[in-house]
């Protein structure tokens, strides 16, 4: 009896599967996220105007429309998705930070910032780790870990 071992080098290895519409579905509902969030800034709407109110802003309602409409605009293009998700990360993060005393207007910042970080990771997974890349088969993205390449 002989036993022989071949060895086999892995050169990628398939990290997550993700069905086409699904990924369609994730990337119109941050662009709805982001464009309704900028809509009601944009229109200082009763809600926000409220909001601003309690925390001492609201004179720069439609100055925060337009900081967040430049960093959607950069996130939506595909060879500035990096610098819109510095932007955006950037906004909401203030927009957390400031809302963190009242809970009640914590969630918005907080779904809004999650949709895009997961619609920024199908869409590019290379932004998150430089190892990551992404494969488009017919029916499914797959985003692949480069093992072995440094």
């Amino acid at each position: 009896m002989e036993i022989s071992f071949t060895y086999i080098h892995i050169e990628e290895m398939i990290l997550l599967k993700i069905d086409k519409r699904i990924m369609r579905v994730i990337k119109i509902l941050t662009y709805l996220l982001l464009l309704l969030s900028v809509i009601t800034k944009l229109f200082c709407v009763p809600y926000i105007s409220h909001k601003f109110h309690l925390l001492g802003i609201s004179d720069f309602c439609h100055l925060f429309a337009l900081i967040e409409l430049i960093g959607v605009a950069f996130f939506l293009y595909e060879k500035t998705i990096g610098l819109g998700l510095v932007f955006l990360c950037s906004y909401f993060g203030g927009a957390i930070a400031t809302d963190i005393h009242s809970p009640e207007y914590l969630y918005q910042p907080l779904v809004v910032l999650s949709f895009v970080f997961i619609s920024a990771f199908v869409r590019r997974p290379g932004i998150f780790h430089e190892l990551l890349t992404l494969h488009d088969a017919t029916d499914s993205s797959i985003i692949f870990f480069k093992a072995g390449r440094r």
